[in-house]
């Protein structure tokens, strides 16, 4: 079957395979239909040059798949940390291979959710991506949002003295993962426990 059918169900078809040739998916990466473009996006075998084309495309979907895309270029993806779109942006911050550079791009974004994305730092299965360098993570423990300091405290590279001061944030969520965070000093632990039998304390009284 050749890739210049006029069937969309095939080319979805050839689209969504995994073992279609790459050389059949970077031509199903111009395709006419956006839907099909969106499958080759998504496709696991797809190339890093296919993906490269694709993040010009005019789908926000497409793009935001191969921001998504663990084998996406870092060039590629720091030319995503820039679109208009913040669902894209936001796939960047969470992708392992985005740059430390682009991660700190990011980190000043205007939208809280991008931010708090690029504070956790996406995570595999196994252990967190930490690519966020540390700078980073303490300018967004002070002028990040709530969602953004829950991140901060559960990142595994945030050094000791931002959980510290972490520990005393507003909200309990931050001081639950600052309290998870296995880099959060024992001095900084103990008060957690003291506050925390303070409360209680006070709860019963």
């Amino acid at each position: 079957m050749t890739t210049t059918t006029t069937n969309l169900s095939d080319r979805l078809r050839l689209a969504t395979n995994h073992y279609t040739t790459t050389a059949t998916l970077t031509t199903l990466a111009s395709d006419s239909d956006s839907e099909v473009r969106e499958a080759v996006a998504a496709n696991s075998s797809t190339t890093a040059a296919a993906l490269s084309l694709l993040a010009g495309d005019r789908s926000v979907t497409a793009r935001r798949l191969v921001a998504d895309h663990r084998s996406t270029r870092p060039s590629t993806l720091a030319q995503l940390a820039s679109d208009h779109e913040e669902s894209v942006r936001e796939a960047v911050a969470r992708n392992p291979a985005t740059p430390a550079d682009t991660l700190a791009q990011l980190a000043t974004d205007s939208r809280d959710i991008v931010c708090a994305a690029v504070a956790r730092n996406p995570s595999t299965p196994a252990a967190s991506n930490a690519n966020t360098p540390p700078a980073t993570l303490a300018a967004l423990a002070t002028d990040g949002g709530e969602a953004t300091r829950i991140g901060v405290a559960g990142n595994p590279r945030t050094s000791p003295r931002v959980l510290t001061a972490l520990a005393k944030d507003k909200t309990a969520a931050v001081r639950l993962e600052v309290a998870r965070n296995p880099r959060t000093p024992e001095a900084t632990l103990d008060k957690l426990r003291a506050d925390v039998r303070s409360a209680d304390l006070l709860a019963r009284s």
